[in-house]
């Protein structure tokens, strides 16, 4: 109890140590800056953005030891670690440019996802969640395909899909229940936003019918994210491949409401609002494959309906009842199974 004034000059300086270091965390806390800016906020999936990061120390000390963790299961950054710390001079700061990839189509976070700050002593450490975090919209990559499985679409299933239009239709008039989908009139559908059959029976391309499974199979965003992404980006690399071989592509899928959208595109100038209709296509639990097997139904899928393409986006997908309609029905049938494991060329 009585060491004089060194002992206790070394005791005061121990005990404040800890003191001072977590006033001085606070006080960074309280006044460091960070900003982030990307390019834009509805980028495609596998294309680079400019991403941008600012630290800033508007105070006339230093500040040491800030660390920033990033979003990394569905997006990258180039030349951008999370196990870089950073120290910021008095009155500077630091830019960071470079790219940001989205790798799946989808809404999600992406940039900053924690900050941590540590003290010059390292005996403190604070842990925080990005209060700004950013939200981008992602839409699917558009892949183009050189050639595809030969036991997708047998040859002379290509021929018969390409036949040329013998007659041209002149009448049309809405939909009524029962109507046949092979007397859909889809350009006049597509322009007037209600659905229109023909009265004059002329013969048209029969084409490809393009069934894709939007049933949304877990709650879990990194299992479903990936999935999605995969079904679409099927969608549109198959229905690309089609038109570009002169075979028009008609899309039924279930969407909000239960309502069935139907889209068609027949040649490369139109793809461009195929893109926009596929990029917004919803996803949910109720939109099993078969429910679209009832909806199909009750519009009268027939033999004379073209070859058609179901896309299932999950591997223990139940889609027996819908293979089992269409073929009865007498279509042909291929199946793909949407496997986010492997790359798009394998999956076709």
């Amino acid at each position: 109890m009585f060491g004089g004034p060194v002992s206790y000059g070394l005791f005061w300086l121990l005990t404040s140590i800890p003191v001072v270091s977590l006033a001085y965390l606070l006080f960074v806390l309280a006044t460091y800056r960070i900003y982030q800016e990307i390019g834009t906020k509805n980028p495609v999936a596998n294309h680079k953005i400019p991403y941008y990061i600012t630290l800033q120390n508007e105070m006339p000390i230093l500040f040491a030891g800030i660390r920033v963790m990033f979003y990394s299961s569905f997006s990258d950054i180039e030349g951008v670690t999370d196990d870089y710390e950073y120290e910021l001079s008095p009155k500077s700061g630091i830019k960071l440019e470079t790219d940001l990839i989205c790798k799946y189509r989808g809404e999600y976070e992406v940039g900053i996802k924690r900050i941590i700050l540590t003290d010059f002593f390292r005996l403190f450490r604070f842990s925080f969640k990005n209060p700004e975090p950013l939200r981008v919209i992602v839409k699917p990559n558009l892949v183009s395909l050189e050639s595809i499985s030969a036991g997708v679409l047998a040859e002379e299933h290509l021929r018969e899909a390409r036949k040329n239009v013998t007659r041209p239709d002149v009448i049309t008039r809405e939909y009524i229940a029962g109507d046949s989908i092979r007397k859909i009139n889809w350009k006049a559908t597509a322009s007037s936003d209600r659905l229109l059959v023909r009265r004059d029976e002329g013969e048209e391309k029969r084409g490809i019918l393009l069934l894709p499974d939007t049933c949304r199979y877990s709650n879990d965003e990194h299992d479903y994210i990936p999935a999605e992404n995969r079904v679409l980006e099927l969608i549109l690399a198959l229905s690309l491949y089609y038109v570009k071989q002169g075979i028009p592509v008609r899309m039924l899928a279930l969407q909000k409401n239960g309502e069935l959208l139907y889209h068609t595109v027949d040649n490369e100038s139109s793809f461009e609002k195929f893109y926009s209709v596929v990029s917004d296509i919803y996803f949910d639990d109720r939109f099993t494959a078969d429910e679209l097997a009832l909806s199909l139904a009750g519009m009268g899928v027939t033999a004379e309906e073209s070859n058609a393409v179901v896309i299932v986006g999950n591997e223990d997908a139940h889609a027996g009842k819908l293979i089992n309609f269409l073929e009865t029905s007498g279509v042909t049938v291929n199946t793909y199974v949407a496997n986010p494991e492997s790359s798009l060329e394998e999956s076709v």
